[in-house]
């Protein structure tokens, strides 16, 4: 016995219904638990500080030989002028 297309919008609906209710209790009470044992975690975002520091030490690290390098080769090009 084939389904009429009011069985096939009843069954719709019926998975909507129950996909609404998956998602209303996760959003409710499984991602609240989540997000706070996350910020709780103090290496969750540690990695992200820590990419950050070394990326700032770098910059300033190319930044000096960068000004060193440019200053001894400015007072290699005065020495040859006469």
């Amino acid at each position: 016995m084939p389904l009429t297309d009011r069985d096939l919008e009843r069954v719709d609906e019926r998975a909507e219904l129950q996909v609404r209710r998956y998602f209303d209790h996760y959003l409710q009470e499984v991602f609240p638990h989540q997000m706070a044992a996350h910020n709780a975690d103090d290496g969750a975002h540690g990695s992200v500080a820590k990419k950050l520091t070394k990326l700032k030490w770098l910059l300033i690290g190319l930044a000096l030989a960068g000004g060193a390098g440019s200053g001894a080769a400015f007072a290699k090009l005065l020495a040859t002028l006469p």
